[in-house]
């Protein structure tokens, strides 16, 4: 039996095929498509669950506010912007029947402002925004039935400022450990310098030795 198999892949196909794969991969991870798929599939089943049935263009606000998440960890200010955005959008076209679907986004968006980005001043302003895009859909009446507004925006606001505040945390403990890690590499990198200096010294004593005997 003669078994044929085709040309093996050239070098420069394999780096392309490499190059692909790390490209997606810089700026998105699984996690994210997870994370934005499942955004995407409650933002486009919760809405019909909630009556009177929404129009269409209430369910094109579901690509507003899942898709950005795929590249949060690339882009997280610009994610935070877009999808703040698309809440006040959300809340001045959908009026009062509105519901709270760009929530999970946003809160995805606030933990990674406080987790990704380095300037505490920067994260603490982009940390704001989607307390002033909350505060905002409430002035369009958009946190539901009158007389729950107020206390509805409060607890929002005091959930966004707790995942804010999470997201840093990580970062701090993520910044503590790597600093460990950096110190650790650099005493046994100076331990083993040292050995090899012990040892070098001890050779040049023997040899110095057996030439005197000589």
């Amino acid at each position: 039996m003669i078994i044929q198999s085709g040309p093996a892949p050239s070098a420069s196909a394999t780096r392309a095929a490499a190059g692909g794969s790390a490209g997606w991969r810089a700026w998105t991870s699984p996690l994210d498509l997870a994370i934005a798929g499942a955004i995407a599939v409650w933002a486009v089943l919760e809405p019909p669950l909630v009556p009177p049935p929404p129009p269409l263009a209430h369910l094109g606000f579901a690509p507003a506010i899942s898709l950005p998440p795929a590249v949060r960890r690339r882009l997280p200010a610009t994610v935070m912007l877009v999808v703040a955005g698309a809440l006040v959008l959300h809340a001045a076209l959908a009026g009062p029947d509105a519901t709270f679907n760009p929530f999970p986004s946003l809160l995805v968006a606030t933990f990674t402002v406080a987790e990704r980005i380095r300037p505490w001043p920067l994260a603490a302003l982009l940390g704001i925004v989607p307390i002033g895009a909350m505060l905002t859909a409430h002035l369009l009446g958009y946190f539901g039935a009158i007389g729950i507004e107020t206390a509805g925006t409060l607890f929002l606001v005091f959930f966004v400022g707790s995942t804010w505040a999470a997201g840093r945390i990580v970062r701090h403990r993520a910044l503590s450990l790597q600093s460990t890690r950096d110190d650790s590499e650099q005493r046994a990198a100076e331990a083993a310098a040292s050995e090899r200096r012990r040892i070098a010294r001890e050779l040049h004593d023997i040899v110095a030795h057996s030439l005197s005997i000589v």
